[in-house]
């Protein structure tokens, strides 16, 4: 397809001021760190939670801790079950639930192991701000609970002794955008802080995997966390990273050590177990001499799940949206695709064609559902529109999900097309490439230099930070040679001037689109 142009009016300035001028970047995106965490006071119910757990912790009461079952909620539960393990406490659990055995969030079988290990305190982690009836469940049974969560805050709150949420209109801390593995370190640094310890420095290499995984943008305190553990990679000691080791390659550069964040996070993804268990959680928590066993069981699953995502591909590359569609909506009745994959079915779509995505699938007497948009959509306010049709949904702007009752399929299919086509100005508007930097033949050599030297300090790149877009005019592939040595310069089919936008990932230029060039014309869709 062909994006419109984001064309910026900075062509004179070096690559660097480019990119940091159209950015916006200020110094302390280059400079901040651990130290410029904001006042963790500052956090709604932290210091209310935090002395609940200390309390907790004091009595030897019977703590249950609930994560996801994505690594976002794993490393959440294993740095918080750790920490008090560290602090020589006995008498907690982790319950973390398996999304395609079981709906999302609390179900039956977890009240029951509450109920038979007598937990009076239950602390949800990267999740709970919307169970309202689960919580009034847990209250009814005699524990309190303590959330602690990233998503967006519904309406109608949950009655928890503490919701630990930044996104909470009345939570005056500045960084609204944390992982929930993010919240959960700052609940643990708040515990630490009141009865006077140092935490453990290897939870920030877990942090910045599940905050990498969960796709929360990079930047602000998120950059600061990940850019920790990027530029001190050899300094953390942690018995399940040495016995990882064997499998990474040398981590010599910034990209090399994001590699190695992607294969964790697609190795520990394959720990789903039954009734709480998870064997990725196990991987962090056991001793060392049983984590190459697990490392094993997991890299097994792992090869085995390629296989099957590349069977999965080959089926969703011959999804194609309607043009004239403002979304894509994808029922699959006839169950060509695992429930684990719904979301990344959907983000593939998304990515493609830059439209709000819709995978829906039954499950048992419901249907569920994961969705994926890129900027300009909104599918939180779109669900609020359509609550009554739902179960139980949750999530972010554009990547979240909900359940249905079958009943309600049709209905929420036709309200929910209604919806995305009153949006679809805004859609069309948001099909646009963000140019950082323009250049043209004559400066490849400074794009040579600027890449080797200058482009990692503007680094890690990821969800709110993405490698830069460059603009290069007046391109000839029989002229100019593969200068640029393009990944795929076989697109360039005439011997004719190009404009080229493309970007730079590992050791590779990448083409993302391109036009004919018309010298000193503004192209068609060129803003």
């Amino acid at each position: 397809m062909r994006y419109i142009w984001q064309v910026p009016a900075s062509e004179k300035l070096s690559l660097f001021d480019q990119l940091v001028n159209n950015r916006n970047l200020k110094e302390d995106f280059f400079y901040a760190s651990l130290k410029d965490i904001p006042n963790l006071s500052l956090v709604k119910d932290l210091d209310r939670a935090a002395q609940r757990i200390i309390k907790a912790l004091q009595r030897k009461e019977r703590i249950m801790i609930f994560g996801d079952d994505d690594i976002d909620g794993i490393t959440s539960t294993y740095i918080l079950f750790d920490f008090f393990s560290r602090l020589g406490f006995q008498d907690h659990y982790a319950y973390i639930p398996n999304r395609i055995l079981n709906n999302h969030g609390m179900q039956e079988g977890f009240f029951q192991v509450v109920k038979n290990r007598d937990i009076s305190l239950v602390i949800t982690v990267d999740g709970g701000v919307s169970a309202v009836e689960q919580v009034k469940k847990l209250n009814s049974m005699g524990c309190q609970v303590i959330i602690t969560d990233h998503h967006e805050v519904p309406e109608i709150l949950p009655d928890a002794f503490a919701i630990v949420n930044c996104k909470q209109r009345d939570c005056a801390f500045p960084f609204k955008m944390l992982a929930g593995v993010g919240i959960t370190y700052l609940l643990i640094k708040k515990i630490a802080e009141q009865i006077n310890m140092v935490t453990e420095p290897s939870y920030l290499f877990w942090v910045a995997v599940g905050t990498i995984s969960d796709k929360v943008p990079l930047e602000g305190l998120n950059r600061i966390l990940v850019k920790e553990v990027i530029e001190n990679w050899y300094e953390f000691e942690d018995d399940t990273l040495d016995v990882l080791n064997k499998y990474f390659w040398f981590p010599g550069d910034f990209s090399s050590r994001m590699a190695i964040f992607r294969y964790l996070i697609k190795l520990l993804a394959n720990g789903r177990e039954a009734a709480g268990d998870n064997a990725a959680f196990r991987l962090l928590t056991l001793p060392k001499s049983y984590k190459n066993m697990i490392v094993k069981s997991l890299i097994k699953k792992r090869n085995a799940g390629e296989s099957e995502l590349n069977a999965l591909r080959r089926k969703t590359d011959k999804l194609l949206p309607d043009e004239n569609e403002s979304c894509f909506i994808y029922f699959d009745k006839d169950d060509d695709i695992p429930h684990q994959y719904l979301g990344l079915s959907a983000s593939s779509i998304s990515k493609q064609y830059m439209i709000p995505t819709v995978f829906l699938k039954g499950k048992g007497e419901v249907i569920v559902c994961e969705v994926r948009c890129t900027e300009g959509f909104d599918f939180i306010k779109a669900f609020e529109s359509l609550q009554e049709l739902l179960i139980q949904w949750g999530g972010h702007q554009k990547a979240a999900g909900f359940t249905m009752e079958e009943e309600n399929l049709e209905k929420f299919i036709e309200l929910f097309r209604l919806y995305a086509e009153k949006q679809r100005e805004t859609i069309l508007a948001n099909r646009k490439l963000v140019i950082d930097c323009v250049l043209d033949k004559s400066q490849i050599s400074e794009l040579m230099s600027f890449v080797q030297i200058d482009l990692p300090s503007f680094q890690p790149f990821g969800e709110g930070n993405p490698e830069p877009l460059f603009l290069i005019r007046n391109y000839r592939q029989s002229r100019d040679g593969n200068s640029l040595g393009f990944a795929d310069e076989s697109a360039l089919l005439s011997d004719v001037d190009y404009d080229i936008v493309f970007n730079f990932r590992g050791s590779s230029f990448y083409i993302i689109d391109y036009r004919e060039s018309q010298k000193n014309k503004k192209q068609p869709g060129e803003i």
